[in-house]
Formats: C-alpha cells, sequence, structure tokens
C-alpha cells in the first residue's frame, strides 16, 4: 500500500519587517561615541505546509458541509439546481437554453454521485477487491469529473447568480474548515498549526483575530490567500493530475516567491533615510 504523505504540499511565504537599528557612526571631538539609528527592512521567511487531511478529518468536514448547507436553506438561499429551474420556467439573466442545460447536469451529476456512493459500499463489503471494480470506480470518478466540468464552464459565465447559492455559501465554509486545520508553519524547527484552538469554533476565534489584528509574523495575508487557493485547488481539480496536480502548484508557488523577492529588494533600495544620531560616552 502507498504510503501517506503527511503534506500535500509545503511552500516559503516571505516578507519583511521595519525594525530600529543602533549602529556607532564614530567618535566627536570629545572623543564620545556617536550611534546612528535608522529603520531598516529585515526579510524573514517562513515555511508553511498543507497537510494531507486524514479519514476522519474528511468525513468531520463532509458534516460540516452538509450542517452550513442545511443551515443557508433554513435562511432562504436557493440551491442551483432550484436557480436554473427558475430560469429555465421564467427566462430572466440566464439564457434558457443554459438554464435548461444546467437543470439536466445537475441531475445527472446526483445520479452519478448516488452510484458511487452504492458501488464504494459494495467494495467496501468485499474482502477482495478486484481489478475490475477498481477500474470500474476510475471510470464513474472521471465521468462525474467531467459532467462537474460541464457545469462550472457555465456557472462561470453566471457567477454573480450562482455566488449566494446554498451549494456555494457551503463550499466557503468546507474551504475555510480545511484551511484552519490543515495549515502548518514550521517554528523552531517543529510544525505547529497556524490557527490556534482544537475546535473550528476556536480556530475561527484564531482567523478573525488574525483579520483584525496585525500577526505575529506580519506574513497572514499570504498564508490566508495560497492556503485556500491550494486547497481549493486540490477539492476540485487534483483528480485530473496523475500527481494531484501538486507539481503544478509548486511551479505557482516558486513565482510568487520570486516576485516576493523582488518586492522586498524594490523595498529595501527604495527605502527613505531615517537615520538619526546620538552621543554616548563619559560624561
Amino acid at each position: 500500500m502507498k504510503k501517506r504523505k503527511e503534506f500535500l504540499i509545503e511552500f516559503p511565504v516571505r516578507y519583511y519587517t521595519e525594525e530600529e537599528v543602533e549602529n556607532e557612526a564614530g567618535k566627536d571631538d570629545k572623543g564620545k561615541s556617536v550611534f546612528s539609528k535608522e529603520i531598516v527592512n529585515i526579510p524573514h521567511e517562513l515555511i508553511t505546509g498543507i497537510k494531507t487531511p486524514t479519514r476522519k478529518q474528511i468525513d468531520d468536514a463532509s458534516l460540516e458541509y452538509s450542517a452550513f448547507f442545511g443551515k443557508c436553506m433554513k435562511k432562504g438561499c436557493l440551491t442551483k439546481a432550484m436557480l436554473a429551474k427558475q430560469y429555465a420556467d421564467q427566462g430572466g439573466a440566464m439564457n434558457e437554453g443554459d438554464a435548461k442545460l444546467l437543470e439536466s447536469l445537475y441531475k445527472e451529476v446526483d445520479r452519478l454521485n448516488n452510484k458511487m456512493i452504492v458501488f464504494n459500499d459494495k467494495l467496501v463489503s468485499q474482502p477482495k477487491i478486484e481489478n475490475d471494480s477498481y477500474n470500474e470506480l476510475h471510470h464513474l470518478s472521471y465521468k462525474i469529473t467531467q459532467v462537474r466540468r460541464q457545469i462550472i464552464d457555465i456557472e462561470g459565465s453566471y457567477l454573480s447568480l450562482f455566488q449566494t447559492t446554498a451549494e456555494m455559501q457551503a463550499q466557503s465554509r468546507l474551504v475555510l474548515w480545511y484551511m484552519l486545520y490543515l495549515t502548518y508553519i514550521k517554528k523552531g524547527g517543529e510544525w505547529i498549526p497556524y490557527f490556534a484552538g482544537d475546535t473550528f469554533e476556536e480556530k475561527c476565534d484564531s482567523y478573525y483575530a488574525f483579520e483584525e489584528n496585525d500577526d505575529e509574523y506580519g506574513a497572514y495575508e499570504k498564508i490566508n490567500s495560497r492556503s485556500a487557493m491550494i486547497i481549493g485547488f486540490w477539492m476540485f481539480s487534483a483528480a485530473q493530475h496523475e500527481d494531484g496536480g501538486m507539481e503544478f502548484l509548486e511551479k505557482e508557488l516558486e513565482s510568487m516567491a520570486s516576485q516576493e523577492d523582488s518586492e522586498i529588494d524594490n523595498i529595501q533600495e527604495n527605502a527613505p533615510d531615517t537615520a538619526e544620531t546620538k552621543e554616548s560616552g563619559p560624561a
């Protein structure tokens, strides 16, 4: 059995902090030391990683999605299928042909998902799984991916209409759940969770604290955006790549890191002269 990787991906986040430094500039005519103070930009690198979710975490995340989806429905959010049917029946902002096609694609992906659930249950009950079963499972997974791709292509043209649907709200919640539990940073040579807390609510408190205050590392925005990007890619696009798409992501992250290096160099080169001097020595 192939060993499960501890991390989906690791990447550096580069940033800088402004720090005051004091250097001896020489001595005055009385022999007193003269010191110069200046603000300098200090570059830093924070190694960040997205852990591979465990089976339990995937199940817990799925429950969070379902619970939040139900909450959105109770508050009056439409599902994608309901929205597509509404436009197919009444017309409006969405092309009638696209609306009807979406309606049929939603039904098809539901049918395939239900078939996948039944098939997985059948595999679990079998003491030995034959190659034909694996091939059938792979083919079914491929068909689901293809239908979902068609759905995404059409929805992309009407993104503003779908942003408030129950699925999109629950999907955003799911990405947040994974981000809070899977994002780690390396500190003192050890991996530690970036968002503090054991429960989802506690980790949310940590997330909002970062949002409202300057974090200790000065790198929150970069970690947040990249973690969400990686998790979103893993959730929706990884199945289309043989290596899960991690090689593609690594190149993207390397490009971002190179751009950050250039930005930091530019900041340092154009930093204003804020030096001031003071004397010290024997009275």
